[in-house]
This record gives structure tokens, sequence and C-alpha cells, in this order.
């Protein structure tokens, strides 16, 4: 079951963080932002790269602040809110995951599980 979480709304104060600790804090835990509009398609069909072609790989952040600022990015007249899409990366094996600073980058052959997601509301400013 995917669970929904609250938007917080939280700023600087709290570092932009939009879920409660122990999942910020865990290792197996990343996250997704993009348009609310590509959620359904996700679920069915899982994280793809962009259609430009640009890109190979998905990025998942460790952090859902970072996550939150693409989910704010992504927002358009199609698709007025983000959404910021937890998932568990504990059935990958680590040697298929690229690590970064910021978080990973995988395969679209190697999908997370989905586990939770949080909607970014059409008026909310990332500063």
């Amino acid at each position: 079951m995917i669970k929904e979480y609250e938007f917080q709304a939280l700023g600087e104060e709290n570092n932009y963080q939009q879920f409660p600790d122990e999942i910020e804090t865990n290792n197996h835990i990343l996250f997704h932002g993009t348009a609310e509009v590509n959620f359904e398609n996700i679920k069915k069909q899982g994280f793809q790269p962009k259609a430009d072609g640009k890109l190979s790989s998905i990025s998942f952040a460790k952090k859902s602040s970072l996550a939150l600022s693409y989910a704010c990015a992504a927002r358009n007249n199609l698709s007025p809110k983000g959404i910021i899409i937890m998932v568990d990366i504990s059935n990958i094996k680590q040697e298929c995951i690229v690590d970064q600073n910021f978080g990973i980058h995988l395969s679209p052959k190697f999908q997370p599980k989905i586990i939770g997601y949080c909607l970014v509301p059409e008026n909310y400013k990332f500063k």
C-alpha cells in the first residue's frame, strides 16, 4: 500500500523536509520529485528517463527537500500540483546503484518500490 503524507509547507526552519526524521534518515528510502500528472504512469510503468533522451537513468534524492525543488519546477498548466514520491531501494543490489552526493541514479530496468508520496500544492512557493 502506498501511503499519502500531508504536505508540511515547512521552510528553512526545517530544511524544507517533508517527511518524519525516521524516514528522512533511512538510507534505503529516497525521493523523486515530478509533476503530479506523471504519478499514474509511474505506478503503472515504473520510473522512466525523460522523453527528450538526454538522460538514460532516473535520479532519486537522499533528502525530500531536493525532490521538493524538482516537484515545484515540474508543475505546469496541465499539472498545477507537484508530487514527491518516496521509494524504498532495499530490493536493488548495490552494484546497480550509481551513488552521487545528492542521491543516486538508477537504470530504468531497476525499479524501486513506491511506498509513499506527498502532493505539493499549486500555490506553494519554494524559495
